[in-house]
């Protein structure tokens, strides 16, 4: 399980409960809580009490951290924690960090989490208490009904935005207005602005509810806010509206992994490879659902796929060598480490990777000079670290060829 960021602990923070580093990017926070999500997923746990517990903290890290506005706040409130615990006050682990009023899960008094709690009762008004009000009302109502009388001009007509049935897959254009509101929304997404976008982007697809381009800002812009079900309503909503369109269902199948569903995301990612067979992105996000469903001979054919794509991209090389490490094939492992270093000297994760993989493939000595370079560890942290690593070094699952 996750460590809870709230717990009384001087290390505990989002960027542990996801696994990273405080200086992590973006992107590999989202890789981070990709595997964390479907490690913990209820789904996958016999729907344990703990397994609840852990998805819901997760949930509360990544909508923090995983926006660039309240990740800026929360670095800030752990600045303003550690001074705290140099002043030799623990008791600010007491504080509860929530930049939205949203986005921390609700807690008990000390700190723990409610999964489930009761709704909450509230005290019934007699209507008697608003006698008041009654004469107020009637004045009002004369009112509006004299003004509607003598206005000539009737008022404009509401329109409704509906969905069209469009199963050729053609997109309708966009209108000049929706387009205004999208450009607008773009300029404040690049500011790190998110929440001013998502109103651009709501007014754009009020203005064009048949527009594609409108829902999909839109659905973009929810699911990097962390909002999971509007970001999932507004891809199905571009789905239907465009349904040969492979970023639509790319998109969608993100939002699945994020909710915990990755073999409803396995779907859409394999129609995205029935509309666009060179989609890289799409072979990648398949090998990382398969890698940590630990269904190792799919994830290195995904992988695989994807290098065949794009030789260079060190990324999928690199997940490829830690699928085949973690499937017991070091010696082929390292290979694919020592490629990926090849394209890039100083890609951090390979050089990690290549040292544990040597080590546990017999090699530990060159394992040892690799690890201490990369980790620039003391002797004591570099002897507790290969201590855990030599755990590891159990007989190996079926390997992945």
């Amino acid at each position: 399980m996750p460590e809870d960021p709230l717990a009384p602990t001087s290390e505990a923070s989002y960027y542990s409960a996801l696994g990273v580093e405080p200086d992590a990017t973006a992107e590999e926070i989202r890789k981070a809580f990709r595997s964390a999500i479907l490690k913990n997923h209820p789904d996958r746990n016999n729907n344990s009490q703990e397994s609840q517990t852990a998805t819901i903290l997760l949930q509360e890290a990544y909508a923090v951290i995983g926006n660039t506005d309240k990740r800026a706040a929360y670095d800030r409130y752990l600045a303003k924690r550690k001074r705290e615990e140099e002043r030799g006050r623990p008791d600010v682990h007491g504080w509860r960090f929530d930049p939205t009023g949203q986005a921390a899960a609700p807690r008990t008094a000390d700190g723990a989490i409610i999964v489930e709690s009761e709704p909450q009762k509230f005290k019934t008004t007699p209507l008697r208490t608003y006698w008041w009000a009654v004469p107020l009302l009637a004045v009002t109502f004369i009112l509006v009904f004299t003004a509607a009388n003598y206005n000539s001009i009737p008022p404009p007509p509401i329109v409704v935005a509906t969905v069209p049935a469009n199963a050729g897959g053609i997109v309708p254009d966009t209108s000049k207005a929706a387009l205004d509101h999208i450009s607008k929304g773009e300029l404040l997404e690049s500011d790190g602005n998110l929440d001013d976008a998502i109103t651009q982007y709501k007014s754009a697809v009020i203005q064009d509810g048949s527009s594609v381009e409108a829902h999909k800002h839109l659905a973009h812009a929810f699911y990097e806010d962390g909002l999971v079900n509007p970001a999932l309503v507004e891809y199905e909503t571009v789905v239907k509206l465009a349904p040969n369109d492979p970023q639509a269902h790319n998109g969608m199948a993100d939002v699945l992994v994020m909710r915990g569903e990755p073999e409803a995301a396995i779907v859409e990612l394999q129609t995205v490879l029935k509309l666009d067979p060179k989609n890289l992105e799409a072979y990648k996000d398949l090998g990382s659902i398969y890698y940590n469903a630990q269904e190792y001979q799919l994830a290195a054919d995904n992988f695989r796929s994807a290098i065949n794509i794009a030789p260079t991209d060190t990324d999928a090389i690199c997940n490829l060598a830690n699928t085949l490490s973690d499937a017991g094939n070091y010696d082929e492992s390292i290979d694919e480490y020592r490629s990926a270093l090849q394209i890039d000297p100083d890609y951090k994760e390979a050089q990690l990777g290549l040292g544990k993989a040597l080590y546990l493939s017999g090699q530990k000595l060159a394992g040892e000079v690799e690890l201490t370079g990369v980790l620039k560890m003391n002797q004591q942290d570099k002897d507790s670290f290969i201590k855990d690593l030599a755990a590891e070094n159990s007989p190996a699952v079926p390997t992945a060829h």
